[in-house]
């Protein structure tokens, strides 16, 4: 598919053909330095962090896959923002689909409610139609899924089978000009 390019980039500013590995392209647009699609940045909880979120190209970043065991509630996998963390948290407990995507190549994690709906935004045509797990748990029988057709969030089943794609992260180290300025 190709690229899109800003009609006039400022000088110096990286366009879609010639992004480097760490200054992105628009969002929605193929970063080949990173081996995906640019997400975009989403911040942290707290909003003192944050972070790039790609896309990685191939098939096996996509599956289906029931997001875990019903009755069982995992600690530290209710964040809205941090799908990396929330990944962590359901792999340590064992969970299958966070071990799955943990063994994918880059890093992986299955994205957040609201990295989720940020993706929806931005590229909703790089996903399937329907309905895809998030990381973020609700309760000790559901968690969120985002909806690629219509953006939706609801509550679902855990024991449902349902699409699951592996985004990735890169840090965004903290710039402050003013640090230390008295």
């Amino acid at each position: 598919m190709p690229t899109l390019s800003h009609p006039v980039a400022p000088q110096g500013a990286p366009s879609a053909d010639n992004c480097t590995p760490l200054s992105p392209p628009l969002p929605g647009q193929h970063w080949p330095e990173q081996g995906g699609f640019y997400g975009g940045i989403m911040r942290s909880a707290d909003g003192l962090s944050g972070w790039h979120l790609v896309l990685p190209d191939g098939a096996q970043f996509a599956f289906k896959s029931k997001w875990g065991i019903e009755g069982k509630r995992i600690a530290g996998a209710d964040c809205r923002f941090d799908g990396h963390a929330n990944t962590l948290a359901m792999a340590a407990a064992g969970n299958a689909l966070a071990k799955k995507i943990r063994k994918l190549p880059g890093d992986c994690h299955l994205p957040s409610r609201a990295e989720s709906a940020l993706m929806y935004a931005v590229m909703p045509e790089r996903f399937e139609l329907g309905w895809h797990w998030t990381s973020t748990q609700y309760s000790d029988t559901t968690a969120w899924p985002q909806n690629f057709g219509n953006g939706l969030q609801l509550c679902n089943r855990k024991v449902y089978e349902g699409r699951c794609r592996a985004v990735r992260r890169l840090v965004l180290q903290p710039f402050n000009p003013l640090a230390g300025a008295a």
